[in-house]
């Protein structure tokens, strides 16, 4: 709820005005009503696009953004982001799923987990390490839909 404060007394005006001024010199402050007011901050968690979720691991669940994730590269067609420990088992995933995948595998914010990084940069899935069913899972979901797209 949005209120607007209109002040009659000039004194009151200069007082309030003079305090805003003072609060948006705080850079802290800045950055989280821009955060706020850019959308950065917002969060799915209850999305029918996520769809593994581990616990116990340090970083992002689905439905968070993960802010240093970008699936695009070189501005080309749009890709899920693999951010896990560069193994096998995730360059295997990458060749099966190489139509949704990037090319590379990102480093993982912690080395015990897998994330599945959907285009816009939030995460649409989360496994432990070795987990791959879960990862494999939603890939397969994703391009169960985009196949459903493209033919409609």
């Amino acid at each position: 709820m949005t209120r607007i404060v209109l002040l009659r007394s000039h004194l009151a005006q200069k007082i309030r005005n003079f305090i805003v001024k003072q609060i948006f010199c705080i850079s802290v402050i800045r950055r989280a009503i821009a955060n706020r007011l850019s959308g950065i901050m917002i969060g799915y968690p209850d999305s029918p696009l996520n769809v593994g979720s581990a616990r116990g691991l340090r970083g992002p669940q689905p439905g968070q953004r993960m802010i240093s994730a970008r699936g695009s590269e070189g501005g080309g067609i749009p890709c899920f982001i693999l951010a896990a420990r560069d193994c096998a088992e995730a360059r295997a995933m990458i060749a099966r799923h190489a139509s949704l995948l990037m090319s590379e595998v990102r480093r993982p914010p912690d080395e015990n987990g897998i994330w599945l990084v959907r285009p816009d940069g939030y995460v649409a899935a989360t496994a432990k390490s070795g987990n791959w069913a879960v990862i494999d899972m939603a890939l397969k979901g994703m391009a169960a839909e985009t196949s459903t797209l493209m033919k409609n």
